[in-house]
């Protein structure tokens, strides 16, 4: 007996969810990218590149880890 697997294209609902799923997490990859890349952030850029964690930790780093240390910004005077 030989079983072959032909996995199913998704149709309808689930088609859109995906879609919806992974245009979302591509938005908040490039925005953290482009964040790390300006800020010099080696480690966080090489970890956004390569985890994929559905824009969860691209948004952590976005609205937490991104901001510019304030003892490095020079004050006028």
């Amino acid at each position: 007996m030989e079983f072959e697997f032909v996995p199913e294209f998704p149709e309808g609902p689930m088609l859109v969810i995906i879609v919806a799923v992974s245009v979302w997490s591509l938005l908040w990859k490039a925005v953290a990218l482009y964040k790390a890349g300006t800020l010099r952030h080696k480690g966080w850029f090489t970890a956004l590149f390569f985890i994929n964690t559905l824009g969860i930790l691209e948004i952590l780093y976005v609205a937490v880890f991104s901001k510019p240390d304030r003892r490095l910004v020079r004050r006028p005077g």
